[in-house]
């Protein structure tokens, strides 16, 4: 429906017309008649004096009383044109077609239809002629008709004006809603620029800050590691000539001594290797965590365990119960990781129990093997059962707060258990007496049966996916392979002879060796071995080849065994009989030389605790090959060495460094090089592609680029 406001303001403008009209209309009038007939009957000017002041008073009527002034209007209009009908009939009876249509345009159609009714009546009572009649009341009735088909249409065209103005209105109200929205939208993205911004700058300051801690951890596992393991391989050495060499001592052994000196080497072995994860895991920059997975008789791992923790069980007063079957299926794992696991695992049941028993049980299935430590302890609430395994959380209860730890043990021993394919989980009903269980799995894959030992053996051919080989004469580099390769087995291979042997044997997937060594006649005497498996030249990490760079005839790792020793000793393809050992620590000198006089009793040995001291012995004794540590104070052994090189006297005698930084230090800083896969028969589509994304996935942006990219 058409707006009120238009519709009143139309019919506004239609009287103010219509009055003017009819004021004008009676001036011209008056004009006219004063010209023709020169002198007006006295009715007709005041009539039209009383017409002229009759539109003006509706003119002025029409802003406040519109309504009022309309219908007073067409009253007015009817009534003169009547009064004029009776004076003179004939001319003015078609003036009610002139007044019905500008009433069609000021008044309702039906008021002004009824006004044609009465217009009608009044023609037919008059009597006039009959022609005249009828021409009047057609001329009436067609502009009654006409003014309304005009009016509606009219009124239908401004109605649709109106239409299109209003939802003009609309949308321009909508697009400023829309315009303010927009201005809300950039503010609001303005003030999360500036959010972003300033948490750019936090993540580079935190990225600083991290950098900085983890420059520091490198710098203080660095520093540590020769404290560490300098104790370490004390123990170890002493513990390993007793064992492995009585007779070094001139007297024998006490039969008594011999079980307690095995359990001291043993358990002795057992810390290196955990103290060699700590420091790799701080050394290594690696997300994961570093495993050495390796065929293992998972009942002897579980017995070693149990033996180790028998005395703790025991002094305290409790009984010690083993439920392992005689027979277990061999499984790939790491066995230092999971014979610390159940280590933690039995530690955790001593500590909250007082009496009773704690057994180790195993149990195999189709798929699996569940380990379960039970105990009859304080048992573990509910509350705190959903939470026994978060990182430094420890149960609120008295007992726990007397037995102390840090809360780390279940965390990572629940992790090694993850990384292994298995699950770590705990039971209790929390009642006093009956304790808690602590059971994980093993998986037992099929993999198990073409395990690396068969396969170097001979016993077991054929091609094995899962299987890569690491060529490298330092075996520290295959060690850290296997460590941190988790998801293949790892074969490591000296010798170019070996290499091709155990290619044809076992056909692995891959072949990783160094990117020095890559020729053409290499490779294709490798793609005749096995035309399926992937060679990878890579830059190969590592100390010991810095270091025998340096004209050095070999580079061992602290602690440092008697069989590596000798087996150096022996690589040297010369006769010794003079043997000097320069290392800063008096006691390792003096185990060294322990170790030496196991391999040869008649072995001249010096002994020197510093650079200085052992550079005067060299040139007053020239001894047959220099055993000295590379980390020494004042002077360390590579400046020794380079000093040798320079000199005429020392530069034949044979150098074999040691050092507490294994082949793993080298990768703390980044490795140059390309890396080059080549494989003899191809690679399909997808093969490349999923090779193409593996290597995006591991190569992905640093943080710093991706902040300044941000």
């Amino acid at each position: 429906m058409m707006n009120e406001d238009i519709y009143t303001e139309l019919r506004r403008q239609a009287l103010g017309w219509t009055v003017v009209l009819i004021a004008a209309g009676a001036w011209i009038g008056l004009i006219l008649g004063d010209l023709l007939i020169h002198r007006l009957p006295t009715e007709w000017i005041a009539g039209a004096v009383i017409t002229i002041a009759v539109c003006g008073v509706l003119y002025v009527l029409r802003d406040k009383h519109l309504r009022l002034a309309r219908y007073l209007a067409v009253t007015c209009m009817w009534i003169s044109n009547a009064l004029l009908v009776f004076l003179l009939p004939q001319p003015f009876l078609y003036l009610f077609g002139v007044v019905i249509v500008l009433s069609s345009n000021l008044i309702k159609f039906s008021v002004t239809a009824i006004l044609t009714v009465f217009s009608s009546l009044l023609l037919i009572a008059l009597a006039v002629g009959q022609e005249i009649a009828i021409g009047a009341l057609i001329n009436m009735w067609g502009s009654l008709i006409a003014g309304a088909v005009v009016s509606r249409g009219l009124y239908q065209a401004l109605e649709t004006i109106n239409r299109h103005h209003q939802y003009a209105i609309q949308q321009m109200n909508l697009a400023r809603d829309h315009r303010a929205q927009l201005v809300g939208l950039t503010k609001a993205l303005q003030e999360a620029t500036e959010d972003l911004r300033y948490a750019n700058v936090q993540l580079r300051y935190a990225r600083e800050v991290a950098e900085e801690a983890r420059r520091l951890k490198a710098q203080f596992a660095a520093n540590v590691s020769h404290e560490l393991r300098t104790p370490i391989n004390l123990v170890i050495g002493y513990s390993e000539v007793m064992v492995m060499a009585p007779e070094i001592y001139g007297t024998p052994l006490p039969p008594a001594y011999r079980p307690d000196i095995q359990a001291i080497y043993r358990n002795a072995k057992h810390l290196q290797d955990l103290i060699n994860d700590i420091l790799d895991i701080s050394q290594i920059e690696a997300s994961r965590l570093a495993v050495a997975k390796e065929r293992t008789d998972l009942r002897q791992t579980l017995l070693e365990a149990a033996k180790m923790a028998r005395d703790l069980v025991e002094s305290k007063g409790l009984q010690f119960g083993l439920e392992i079957p005689d027979e277990l299926p061999e499984v790939w794992i790491d066995r230092t990781r999971i014979r610390q696991v159940v280590l933690n695992l039995l530690a955790n049941a001593v500590r909250f129990t007082d009496e009773g028993t704690i057994t180790l049980h195993a149990q195999q299935d189709a798929s699996k093997i569940v380990v379960s430590i039970k105990d009859t302890g304080i048992g573990i609430t509910a509350d705190d059962l959903a939470r026994v395994f978060e990182e430094f959380y420890q149960a609120e209860n008295a007992l726990s707060r007397k037995q102390g730890g840090t809360g780390l043990g279940l965390t990572l021993s629940m992790h090694v258990v993850q990384h292994h394919g298995g699950r770590l989980w705990a039971e209790s009903a929390g009642i006093a007496g009956q304790g808690s269980t602590f059971s994980f799995t093993l998986p037992v894959s099929s993999d198990s049966k073409a395990m690396i030992n068969d396969a170097v053996a001979g016993v077991d051919t054929g091609y094995h996916p899962k299987c890569v080989i690491i060529y490298d004469e330092d075996m520290s580099i295959g060690q850290l392979f296997k460590r941190y390769l988790n998801m293949h087995e790892v074969v490591i291979s000296g010798g170019q002879d070996d290499l091709l042997r155990l290619t044809q044997t076992i056909q692995p997937s891959a072949i990783v060796l160094d990117r020095h060594r890559r020729s053409p006649d290499f490779e294709k005497v490798l793609a005749g071995c096995s035309p399926d498996t992937a060679i990878i030249f890579c830059p190969m990490p590592g100390e010991r080849r810095a270091v025998l760079a340096n004209n050095v005839a070999d580079y061992l790792v602290k602690p440092i065994t008697r069989q590596a020793l000798i087996k150096a000793i022996t690589a040297l393809d010369k006769a010794v009989s003079k043997i000097l050992v320069v290392d800063d620590e008096r006691d390792v000198t003096r185990m060294l030389s322990r170790m030496l006089q196991t391999y040869d009793r008649h072995l001249v040995v010096w002994q020197a605790n510093n650079a200085e001291d052992g550079l005067d012995i060299m040139y007053r004794e020239h001894p047959d090959v220099v055993f000295m540590d590379i980390q020494m104070p004042v002077m360390d052994g590579l400046t020794v060495v380079q000093r040798m090189n320079h000199d005429p006297l020392l530069r034949q005698i044979p150098v074999i460094l040691a050092s507490a930084r294994g082949a793993e230090a080298a990768t703390m800083s980044g490795l140059e090089g390309e890396i080059t896969v080549v494989r003899p028969n191809g690679f399909s589509a997808v093969e490349l592609v999923n090779s193409v994304e593996a290597v995006i996935n591991v190569l992905m942006p640093s943080t710093a680029a991706t902040i300044e990219g941000s």
